[in-house]
């Protein structure tokens, strides 16, 4: 699998669309034309097929991953470990972020949640005790444990994401 740097107007544009649409409700998504014009928008490529997409958000010790979505026909073949493992392997000594929706029994996608908290574990990942409430939805902060503690807390990639515009 290749990684391109995703672009407007590119051959991927409405793979990029497809993925992102189905992949996150319109309340989590930002303008994608907006996702093109800054940091990192990451395309993963098989067989000149989109298989799923990345965004994120760094500097010189953190790296705070947006989004990663992987094509729904793409699905439980490992593309998302693929895409993870690249990501690790960018991230070199910079402390991997992410955000989560938090576990809660009343939600219609309580089985999802819990699932995409397992696959980021699987990466080393664990939560924190940090929340962002965005809209009606609370998000736990995942991040590497043992780079964690070495990063300044003050260094938020949501100074970063508040540049960008919702839909």
């Amino acid at each position: 699998m290749r990684t391109v740097v995703l672009q407007k107007g590119d051959l991927f544009e409405k793979d990029v669309k497809r993925i992102y649409e189905s992949s996150f409700p319109k309340p989590e998504r930002y303008q994608l034309d907006s996702l093109y014009e800054r940091n990192l928008f990451l395309g993963f490529v098989e067989e000149e097929h989109l298989r799923g997409i990345a965004y994120l958000l760094y500097d010189t010790k953190a790296l705070f991953l947006l989004y990663l979505a992987v094509d729904e026909q793409c699905r439980g073949k490992g593309y998302g470990g693929k895409i993870m493992e690249w990501i690790l392997d960018f991230a070199g000594k910079r402390c991997v972020f992410l955000n989560v929706e938090e576990p809660d029994d009343t939600s219609f996608n309580q089985e999802e949640r819990e699932r995409r908290i397992r696959f980021y574990e699987r990466y080393g990942l664990k939560t924190t005790k940090i929340k962002l409430k965005d809209q009606d939805v609370t998000y736990v902060l995942m991040s590497e444990e043992k780079k964690w503690k070495s990063i300044p807390v003050k260094w938020s990639a949501m100074k970063l994401l508040r540049k960008l515009p919702k839909e």
